[in-house]
């Protein structure tokens, strides 16, 4: 004959039957180390968010800058190329020139045209790019000298 069914006591009895006791080992985190590694994956974001606003501040002031000395370079370079009897003494503003399309809006330029303090027979050239960022106001001031036999 089988048996279908077979009924266990499990009560603690004379014989030196033990219950099944609860392990006192555990696995897992517990709240207090979840919210140290949360504090801390926190910081380190806002860092690197920090650094990355920083970063792409300064690569658009280098933008301007570079954008800034090319329009003065320009306006030297057109200068120079200009025969010098046509060069007159004065000041010229090129702020709507198309040179100065690449920077913030009210970027203005100033050229003028002197005689050389230390060499009477040439012209100098002095060209003035001024831009904003935000509160700051940028300067790019360049010269050139323009002589007769060039």
């Amino acid at each position: 004959m089988s048996v279908l069914f077979q009924y266990t006591n499990h009560r603690n009895t004379a014989r030196g039957t033990k219950l099944k006791q609860r392990s006192t080992t555990s696995s897992g985190f517990t709240i207090v180390e979840i919210l140290v590694a949360v504090v801390i994956l926190s910081i380190a974001i806002t860092s690197l968010v920090s650094i990355a606003i920083t970063a792409q501040y300064a690569q658009r002031d280098a933008y301007y800058l570079s954008e800034a000395n090319r329009a003065a370079s320009t306006k030297i370079e057109e200068m120079l190329a200009t025969p010098y009897d046509e060069l007159s003494d004065g000041t010229t503003n090129f702020s709507s020139d198309s040179s100065l399309d690449n920077l913030p809006a009210g970027s203005t330029g100033e050229m003028v045209i002197a005689t050389a303090a230390l060499a009477p027979d040439s012209k100098q050239i002095d060209v003035t790019v001024t831009y904003t960022i935000g509160t700051q106001e940028k300067e790019v001031f360049m010269t050139a000298y323009a002589d007769p036999e060039t």
